[in-house]
């Protein structure tokens, strides 16, 4: 019988790993496990990949949001992650311009430190404010990013922020039903259908949280996985 190799054993058979690196559209639905969906363009391209950059309510600002592993936007200010995934370049030491932040959220999940997030929402407020050019992101670029944005949304004015966000920036944006009554509750934010069936799934592990019988998730498509 053949020896498995170590990453094999961490990771799973690599047969698995190598068709989540050479799917394709016809082949997986990749919007059906929430980590974006194959655009219908002649481009092909990922939904994350496609989201326009999203106007602030009252302002001429925008904000970008997308992957925090591959972010489109390649000269961004200022990138923050909610996801391990996320890339880090030079920007992030002190001593050089800009800034990158990890602030992380379980995928599916809500900030476990409501006030850290509120003084997130606001920092990021105030870099957009001073005209400094904002990306932030998770994997997909919709559960958490989207509560992110429909918070920050509601700091300009805007309380139907969830409804705001899926028209100006993509419609799969917030996606639980914990994500939508945490924005309630923290930001008093009007509710609205969740995008997506399904609770927390933690990769670490490979437990599910509560209600989360309904999601079927495929390996975070990261740099680990080699498909940064």
């Amino acid at each position: 019988m053949k020896r498995k190799n170590i990453n094999d054993v961490i990771y799973g058979d690599r047969a698995a790993v190598r068709a989540a690196k050479t799917f394709s559209s016809s082949t997986l639905s990749y919007g059906s496990y929430g980590y974006g969906k194959k655009s219908t363009s002649s481009s092909g391209k990922w939904c994350y990949e496609s989201h326009p950059p999203l106007k602030l309510p009252g302002t001429n600002l925008v904000i970008y949001g997308g992957s925090c592993s591959n972010p489109v936007v390649k000269d961004a200010d200022v990138y923050i992650g909610f996801d391990l995934t996320m890339k880090f370049t030079e920007r992030h030491w002190p001593w050089n311009k800009g800034a990158e932040v990890l602030f992380h959220i379980q995928d599916m999940g809500v900030p476990s430190k409501p006030e850290e997030f509120k003084k997130l929402v606001a920092w990021t407020k105030k870099k957009l404010d001073a005209g400094l050019k904002v990306h932030c992101g998770c994997i997909g670029g919709h559960g958490r990013t989207g509560t992110f944005l429909a918070a920050l949304v509601s700091e300009y004015g805007e309380q139907d922020a969830i409804s705001y966000v899926r028209e100006h920036y993509c419609y799969r944006a917030v996606e639980s039903s914990e994500q939508i009554e945490f924005l309630r509750n923290h930001f008093g934010i009007k509710s609205a259908k969740a995008s997506k069936s399904g609770s927390v799934y933690s990769y670490s592990t490979g437990s599910k949280g509560k209600d989360a019988s309904t999601y079927n998730p495929i390996p975070s498509m990261g740099n680990i996985w080699g498909c940064s």
